[in-house]
């Protein structure tokens, strides 16, 4: 993480200790039940939580437009 910031591929400000606990936790989540019960399969519920990660619950300005795909 710290290698990527240095690159510019992540926000300077986000500290790479928590982006590793954000992962532990998510790790956790993955063999929630609760969660698990969400999606019909586990890829469906591991792509959601790798976008999750990746870029939060914010649309870019051109999402709803489909420009960015």
């Amino acid at each position: 993480f710290v290698q990527g910031q240095r690159k510019g591929y992540l926000r300077p400000d986000v500290k790479p200790d928590f982006l590793i606990f954000l992962l532990n936790q998510m790790r956790n989540w993955a063999v929630d039940p609760a969660l698990d019960g969400l999606y019909s399969s586990t890829k469906e519920m591991t792509e959601e939580m790798v976008k999750f990660f990746f870029y939060g619950i914010l649309c870019s300005p051109d999402f709803k437009t489909g420009r960015d795909r």
